[in-house]
């Protein structure tokens, strides 16, 4: 076991990524682009779904509100809440 003292990195032992290479290869690479991809995947079937939906808004128009929540919810809390909850902190000193 490797203590904090030591100048050497500690890397871990076994098959770490999904590509079959250990700590020392590219596994967690491989397992970012991978993941990147899928989000980005994701991320433009929803795009294209509200697209869509606001070309024909009046029968799809709940369709439309459902995928503009999931794309605006990961941005809301970067931006409103954040802000709003900074400035409470703010205030108090």
């Amino acid at each position: 076991m490797k203590s904090l003292n030591d100048n050497e990195s500690v890397s871990p032992s076994g098959l770490t990524g999904m590509d079959g290479e250990n700590g020392k290869g590219r596994s967690g690479v491989v397992g970012n682009e991978r993941l990147t991809a899928l989000a980005g995947s994701v991320l433009l079937v929803l795009i294209l779904v509200e697209l869509v939906s606001s070309a024909y808004l009046q029968a799809l128009m709940p369709i439309h509100i459902f995928v503009g929540v999931l794309l605006a919810g990961p941005s809301l809390p970067d931006t409103f809440f954040m802000r709003f909850f900074s400035s409470i902190e703010a205030r108090r000193t």
